[in-house]
């Protein structure tokens, strides 16, 4: 099984801060809630609490939206030697599995029009479900579909972003073949 690791773990060491403020803050409001249902108190103790419940929940919910792209994008791609792919975000968490049969399509998107910027791969699943990297830099991208083995001619450059034409992922590769086009009626 091969493993490739896109980013680096100190772009994610903040991360981990975060998740940890998150817990304090909601661990603290149940602490708010507890007294506040539990015991008696004057007026302005109450309000105290009520005040403290309240900020601790906007710090919770202000923190989770500067986390949650972070859970959601992937920054590990493991190839089984069968070519099946897991990927999963920078705690080891699987986002999802793709068997090798299935039709998947890469992308490198927003590298600065030159590749010379930072951007994501983005993997587009054949039941239509798109998956997000973490920001990775155009070379880290190139060496990424060259480990993975894609060739030169596997890859277009189409108006700076690399992209891989829908293909299978087999024991031996990547095999990507002519897909046609259907249209509904």
């Amino acid at each position: 099984m091969r493993a490739l690791s896109l980013g680096h773990w100190i772009q994610f060491s903040w991360h981990v801060a975060a998740l940890a403020l998150i817990a304090l803050a909601l661990g603290l409001a149940a602490l708010m809630a507890r007294s506040l249902l539990r015991d008696e108190m004057h007026r302005r103790a109450s309000a105290l609490r009520w005040e403290v419940l309240g900020w601790s929940v906007a710090t919770a919910s202000v923190l989770c939206v500067c986390v949650w792209p972070y859970l959601t994008a992937f920054a590990r791609i493991e190839v089984a030697p069968s070519g099946a792919w897991r990927v999963e975000n920078y705690l080891g968490v699987t986002l999802a599995e793709l068997p090798p049969r299935e039709l998947r399509a890469l992308c490198g998107e927003d590298l600065g029009g030159r590749n010379v910027g930072v951007g994501r791969l983005t993997v587009r699943r054949a039941n239509g479900a798109v998956l997000r990297s973490v920001r990775i830099s155009a070379h880290e991208l190139i060496t990424t579909l060259k480990l993975l083995g894609y060739t030169e001619g596997d890859v277009r450059d189409l108006g700076g972003s690399r992209v891989v034409a829908p293909h299978r992922y087999g024991a031996l590769g990547p095999s990507v073949q002519p897909v046609l086009a259907t249209v509904e009626r």
